[in-house]
């Protein structure tokens, strides 16, 4: 294993850079906010949400960290550096399932109304260590409102420089046969449950 990290060392720093990571920003940015529009609009219009309620908190978070557990053993393992290239509809995925969480979490706290499209993205957020507003938000007791378009998509670019860096450090397990499987599927699964603590402690 050790050798096979010291070869991908000497490929890593090559002149040529093997990721472009303003590509990878852009098109992650551009995921991530279609994927918050896409979960809310879901979200919204699913009318069993009115049955979700205080006793399902631990179902929700369990159900949602299991299916994304399941999609990165799944799909993790990716040959050659590039790899992580191909993990943006991955990851996209994974927070398209965090982001129904956070929605359904909302419902099953009685606070449907108090979610909006920043939530969606200022949690998770938060939870990978993020400035928000969330605290000032917690006050508000009328229902909230969408920030405008533009904010929002700051809000997604500001959300892919995290996970960028934080999927940079993870990747390098991708190329280990065996061992990336079971790291990235723990990883995923670690990552819900954070976003669910920083989704129970705004709802609460």
């Amino acid at each position: 294993m050790l050798s096979k990290l010291k070869t991908l060392t000497k490929v890593i720093k090559k002149d040529k850079p093997i990721i472009d990571l303003s590509s990878l920003q852009t098109n992650l940015s551009e995921g991530l906010f279609n994927t918050m529009e896409s979960s809310f609009k879901q979200r919204k219009s699913d009318t069993r949400n009115s049955s979700l309620g205080p006793d399902q908190v631990d179902r929700i978070i369990k159900e949602y960290a299991h299916k994304n557990m399941v999609l990165a053993a799944a799909s993790s393992v990716v040959p050659g550096p590039l790899g992580i290239l191909s993990s943006i509809p991955e990851l996209l995925l994974n927070f398209g399932n965090q982001m129904n969480m956070i929605y359904d979490l909302g419902c099953a706290h009685g606070k449907e109304n108090f979610i909006n499209k920043d939530v969606l993205l200022d949690i998770p957020f938060a939870a990978f260590g993020g400035n928000t507003d969330l605290a000032k938000l917690q006050d508000i007791k009328a229902d909230l409102s969408d920030s405008p378009k533009e904010l929002l998509i700051q809000k997604a670019t500001d959300l892919s420089k995290t996970l960028i860096e934080k999927s940079l450090k993870k990747s390098i397990v991708q190329f280990i046969p065996v061992a990336g499987p079971v790291l990235m599927a723990s990883w995923a699964q670690m990552t819900t449950y954070k976003i669910s603590k920083s989704s129970s402690s705004f709802l609460d």
